[in-house]
C-alpha cells in the first residue's frame, strides 16, 4: 500500500488545489477526504495519467487513485491533442501503441461509454528542409508503410496546397498522412 499523504506532502509546493479520482468512488475534489492509502497512485490527470488509470481499471485493479492539481486534462494535454499521430517512429512497438491509442479515442471509448470523445483525425504533414531530415523521413515512411500506415511523400507545391500558410522555399519534401 502506498501512502497518499506522503505523496501529497512531496507535491504540496506545486499544488494550489488537489483533485482526486478513485476507482472506489466516482470523482472527488480537495474539499472531500482523500483516501489514506492505495495500491496505485497516479500523479497527473493528463492523457497519460488518465490512460494508465483507465487501463488498470480494465485489468481489474480496484484500488487506484489519480491525483491532479486542477481538473483532468487541464495541464499540457489540452493543447497537445492534435499531436496524436501514427507516423514518426522506427519502432514497431511505438507504432502499435500509436495505432491503438488512435483507435481507443476514435472508436473504443465511444463504444464502451456511449459518449463521443471529440477526437478528430485530421491528418498531418511532416516537412523535410535538409537532406539529412529527408533521408530520415524516407526511412520512417518506408517502415511505417510496412506496418500499415498510409504515408505519401509529397512535393513542396503539394505541401503548400494542403497547408496554404506555409512557405515552400526551404522545403525539400513533405510526408503526408491523411485523415479518414
Amino acid at each position: 500500500m502506498l501512502s497518499i499523504s506522503n505523496v501529497r506532502r512531496a507535491l504540496s509546493p506545486r499544488l494550489s488545489s488537489l483533485s482526486y479520482f478513485s476507482s472506489k468512488a466516482t470523482a472527488s475534489s480537495s474539499h472531500c477526504d482523500v483516501p489514506n492509502h492505495a495500491s496505485v497512485i497516479i500523479v497527473g490527470g493528463g492523457l497519460i495519467g488518465t490512460s494508465v488509470a483507465y487501463h488498470l481499471g480494465k485489468l481489474g485493479m480496484k484500488d487506484v487513485v489519480l491525483l491532479e492539481q486542477d481538473q483532468l486534462t487541464s495541464g499540457t494535454t489540452w493543447h497537445a491533442a492534435g499531436l496524436m499521430t501514427t507516423y514518426g517512429s522506427l519502432s514497431s512497438a511505438s507504432i502499435d501503441m500509436r495505432k491503438y491509442t488512435k483507435k481507443l479515442y476514435s472508436e473504443i471509448l465511444t463504444e464502451e461509454t456511449g459518449l463521443e470523445t471529440g477526437f478528430m483525425d485530421c491528418g498531418f504533414i511532416e516537412v523535410a528542409c535538409d537532406k539529412d531530415r529527408l533521408h530520415y523521413f524516407r526511412r520512417v515512411a518506408a517502415f511505417n508503410r510496412f506496418l500499415g500506415i498510409d504515408v505519401d511523400e509529397i512535393a513542396p507545391d503539394q505541401v503548400q496546397e494542403k497547408f496554404p500558410l506555409t512557405t515552400k522555399d526551404d522545403i525539400l519534401a513533405g510526408f503526408y498522412v491523411a485523415g479518414p
